[in-house]
């Protein structure tokens, strides 16, 4: 994970928005945010997505394509499985 404050995040976030990994924001050396690239949706936590699947939908197929009730339950089932392996 990278960090910057939020002057150096400002001046070079076209840099940040085009690399995948997750940046910390500072403010006077303590954190004040975090930034998450949309380019790497793999890797993204999944707060986000959920958050991201909640609130819109027109966006939501924009980001993760279309997915139905039956989907959602059938990567529910496998994530549940393998959690339980761990």
């Amino acid at each position: 994970m990278k960090m910057a404050s939020i002057r150096e995040f400002r001046e070079r976030i076209s840099e940040y928005t085009d690399d995948k990994e997750p940046v910390m924001i500072t403010k006077h050396g303590k954190p004040v945010g975090f930034f998450v690239s949309w380019a790497d949706r793999e890797n993204m936590p999944i707060e986000i997505k959920r958050q991201a699947f909640i609130n819109d939908t027109q966006k939501r197929e924009e980001l993760f394509g279309h997915i139905d009730e039956k989907e959602m339950l059938e990567h529910f089932e496998n994530w549940r499985k393998h959690r339980r392996r761990r």
